[in-house]
Formats: structure tokens, sequence, C-alpha cells
């Protein structure tokens, strides 16, 4: 079955705040994984990177949590199909609102055992990524 094409093509720079405990495989999304993360449930790996530094900060210490030691890198990146946010026709489209994007619940949802909107746009996006089992 081919996969619907939903995105753009990227080609630039993007940042990334690692947690340092992961510094032996940065790219390996294992983290995420493990945890699960604003868009990616447990079980499937992610990798969050921002077109800004001080988003990819942000991200990897929220708002409200201790501040902890990151390292800060730049990755060059060419990437297809990837859903760009930035563009109200492509929101639209895909039906995706404001609230899904920024889900500032998303942690306390997981804690709870529940399925926070932002990670269900994920798996409405990415439907080839099979739902993980717990």
């Amino acid at each position: 079955m081919a996969t619907r094409k939903r995105g753009v093509h990227f080609q630039g720079p993007v940042y990334r705040a690692h947690n340092p405990e992961w510094s032996w495989d940065p790219l390996s999304g294992l983290g995420a994984k493990l945890y699960g993360g604003r868009f990616n449930r447990r079980g499937v790996s992610a990798l969050y990177t921002s077109l800004d530094v001080l988003v990819a900060i942000r991200e990897a210490s929220p708002l409200g949590s201790p501040f902890h030691p990151l390292t800060l890198c730049q990755y060059r990146v060419d990437c297809e199909n990837i859903f760009d946010t930035r563009d109200p026709k492509a929101m639209k489209r895909e039906k995706v609102s404001e609230e899904e994007l920024e889900c500032p619940s998303w942690n306390e949802q997981m804690l709870h055992g529940k399925i926070p909107a932002s990670q269900q746009l994920a798996d409405r996006l990415l439907p080839e990524v099979p739902a993980p089992t717990t």
C-alpha cells in the first residue's frame, strides 16, 4: 500500500537539545521511545528538533520542570514528506488544530494513562507507524 504524501521536502539546519543521558547515541530517539513525548507514544522512536534554538531548549525542558543539563546541537537535514505546521493550507487540509499542536498538558495526560491530542495527531499523520502495544 502506497503512503500518501502529506508534506514537503525540507533541507536546512535544525536544532536539538540532547539529554546527556543519551549522548552515546544522540540520533536514536530511544529516550522518546521509552518515555513518550509530545508527539510520540511510548514505544515509538522520535527525534525532536526545531528551527529555533529556544524552542529546542523549551521542548527538552518543559515549563514547570527543573532545568536539566542539555547539549545543544545543530544538524543539517534533508527530509521528504515533512508536515509543515506553518502552512495554513496544510493545516486546513489535514484538519489540524492549534490545540492539537500546543497540547500543554500532554505530559500530565500521559501520566494518567490518556493519549494526548498531540500524540493522536501524530498517529493520524503517520498511519504507517504501528500503534505501540503496552
